[in-house]
């Protein structure tokens, strides 16, 4: 059994690493990048196709943000590069419904842009697993650090959400461990999608049976 150390996690491992989250971002200049002001997008920057805006409903999802978008020309997303991201990235909302954290997924768009009420975290990939970096600030503990420099007059929001968030500290296992974490979680995960899938089936069915049987008085076995 291996030894362990008392931090403000808990116990944890002693082969664990304790670091920031502006230790474990990628290289690039905008790893860590907030959405751009208000005046720089507007409605009508709007068109009907293009690079999808990702905003707080498009984040109300268990995993990979998804649901209807706005979208902007090219043109305009390369106007607001700093807040472009791509698959893989982690995003955050900082006003409005703040606590929200979701991934972007592959395979649908090749680039989107965070909203004025997001901001977004590349990882170093040699680093950390960004699945493990989101099931953190999935946690209970995630949301604790996310939601403590909470502004305490107006709107929900984050006081200083970027050097809030690069100050938070996340215990770090080894990538082959972060992995392993990632897999056990995301089958849950899986499963519980599964379960919801059911359920809605269900109720569907029992509307339709309902409605049939007492709104249009089709009832069964009637000969």
């Amino acid at each position: 059994m291996s030894e362990r150390k008392e931090t403000e996690f808990g116990s944890i491992p002693n082969e664990w690493d304790i670091k920031t989250i502006a230790q474990i971002k990628s290289d690039e200049k905008s790893a860590i990048a907030m959405g751009p002001f208000g005046s720089n997008i507007k409605a009508e920057n709007f068109v009907s196709s293009g690079v999808p805006v990702i905003r707080g409903t498009n984040m109300n999802y268990p995993k990979f943000i998804d649901g209807e978008f706005v979208f902007l020309t090219e043109e305009k997303a390369d106007e607001l590069k700093g807040s472009n991201c791509k698959a893989g990235d982690l995003v955050f909302t900082h006003r409005g419904t703040i606590g929200q954290v979701g991934l972007i997924p592959k395979g649908k768009y090749d680039r989107y842009v965070i909203s004025q009420s997001g901001m977004k975290l590349t990882v170093d990939a040699n680093q950390v697993n960004n699945e493990f970096v989101f099931y953190f600030f999935k946690s209970r503990y995630g949301q604790h650090q996310l939601l403590k420099s909470e502004a305490q007059v107006g709107v929900p929001s984050l006081s200083n959400p970027l050097t809030s968030l690069k100050s938070i500290e996340i215990p770090i296992p080894k990538i082959k461990e972060q992995i392993t974490i990632v897999e056990v979680l995301g089958s849950f995960d899986k499963k519980i999608d599964l379960l919801h899938r059911q359920n809605k089936t269900l109720e569907q069915i029992t509307g339709a049976v309902f409605n049939h049987w007492f709104v249009e008085f089709e009832f069964m076995n009637k000969q």
